[in-house]
């Protein structure tokens, strides 16, 4: 899968980005949620993965321009979860991911989203 990650804190746009890559996928990470909309433009994702909470942006804005990309998201944040996550699956997102992560949990969530292969 064609996988954005979308986090302001470097440290997990890269621990993220390793993980994809070496599970087989092809990642992009950004750590400025305002160039979301130029990468969606410029290239196609399956999937976007990305935080809440940024200086520049807000994550739960951008879920609608995501979906309407093609892509589906995966939203994370180190807020407590009763704060997010309802409106998050509301607004679009096929899941959550809080923080700290879970490379377990994410494999499981892109085990479920990822199409089968041909």
């Amino acid at each position: 899968m064609k996988v954005l990650v979308i986090d302001d804190e470097p440290g997990i746009v890269t621990l993220l980005s390793d993980w994809l890559k070496a599970m087989g996928h092809e990642p992009v990470g950004i750590t400025r949620g305002s160039y979301t909309s130029s990468w969606l433009q410029s290239r196609r994702f399956d999937l976007v993965i990305t935080d809440i909470q940024m200086p520049d942006s807000d994550g739960l804005m951008m879920i609608d321009e995501i979906v309407k990309a093609g892509a589906k998201v995966v939203v994370m944040s180190g807020l407590p979860e009763d704060l997010w996550v309802a409106r998050v699956l509301m607004d679009g997102a096929c899941d959550c991911l809080p923080k700290p992560i879970s490379l377990d949990k994410l494999g499981l969530i892109l085990a479920r989203i990822q199409p089968p292969r041909s």
